[in-house]
């Protein structure tokens, strides 16, 4: 590849800082440049900052299958094998809806929403006796890319990691 460098003939007014050049076509598209930058200086910060309040709707979606995929889990003792795959769907649900907030909203609070509803689903897949699917997946999605074991404390049946 052949580079050439040109020099510019250049000149910088130290009152203004604006930069100037003796080549007239070279001046007119500083001047242009320079009318530009001063306009958006004169500008006041016109630009929306991103909305801080979360959209309350998709959180109360949010909890809803929270709250209905525990209700299924909760309704006897020992929950079936269909009760606990409601559950598993409703969860899954919550995550997709959790991890499909935009990105202006608050990152803690999509890793609130979706902690939670992982740990949930992944209590329901082992109501289901669903082993292999119930620790399958979310290690991927929360770094654990070499395989390496998940230390984590159980009490009362829910799941600390």
């Amino acid at each position: 590849m052949d580079e050439t460098f040109t020099l510019l003939p250049l000149q910088i007014d130290p009152t203004s800082k604006a930069i100037s050049s003796p080549d007239s076509t070279l001046d007119s598209s500083l001047t242009t440049l320079h009318t530009l930058h001063r306009a958006l200086l004169s500008q006041t910060n016109q630009t929306p900052p991103p909305p801080l309040p979360t959209n309350s709707k998709r959180s109360a979606q949010i909890q809803k299958m929270r709250d209905q995929g525990n209700a299924s889990l909760r309704s006897k003792s020992s929950p079936t094998t269909a009760q606990a795959q409601e559950a598993i769907k409703l969860y899954t649900y919550g995550i997709e809806m959790a991890l499909g907030r935009p990105t202006w909203e608050p990152a803690q609070l999509v890793r609130e929403e979706a902690g939670v509803l992982y740990a949930n689903r992944a209590q329901a897949y082992m109501a289901a006796q669903m082993w292999a699917e119930g620790g399958g997946g979310w290690g991927d999605e929360c770094g654990d890319e070499e395989g390496g074991e998940w230390e984590g404390v159980v009490e009362e049946g829910e799941v600390f990691v």
